[in-house]
């Protein structure tokens, strides 16, 4: 009898562990790559909805333009997070499932440099659009 006990303690204890490991690698891999998936959505949405973000003044009114920028900036945050929430990042990259370091950080800088340029001529946001776009993996920006 207690042969049979101790193989339905260690069947209940294996059981827990796999649920515990799973419930770890569910928190700090799956939902940082979800969140960074989701970011990537965000942006996809502010690459279209802000696409006349900029230009010459009156183009634009100034609530907008403070949106835009506002919004654009926090998205440029919002990438460089999930580059850190995100473990083993390299590997993931490597594999494609993540842009590279590189990239990442390269669609940033743009994210952040139209979030200035709403308030300027806007000559280069089309340019930042694209780079944007291209280092993301993002389809269909015009």
């Amino acid at each position: 009898m207690s042969g049979q006990l101790q193989i339905a303690a260690l069947t209940i204890l294996g059981g827990v562990a796999v649920f515990v490991l799973g419930q770890i690698f569910l928190k700090f891999v799956i939902e940082p790559l979800q969140q960074y998936k989701e970011v990537k959505g965000e942006v996809s949405y502010a690459l279209h909805y802000y696409a006349n973000a900029g230009g010459p003044p009156g183009f634009a009114k100034e609530e907008e333009r403070k949106e835009a920028s506002e919004h654009l900036r926090g998205l440029a945050s919002k990438l460089r997070v999930c580059r850190h929430k995100i473990p083993w990042y390299r590997l993931f990259a490597i594999l494609g499932i993540v842009p590279k370091v590189e990239a990442l950080l390269t669609a940033s800088e743009h994210l952040t440099g139209w979030s200035n340029e709403v308030y300027g001529e806007g000559r280069t946001i089309s340019k930042r659009r694209r780079i944007i776009a291209e280092c993301l993996g993002i389809e269909d920006v015009h």
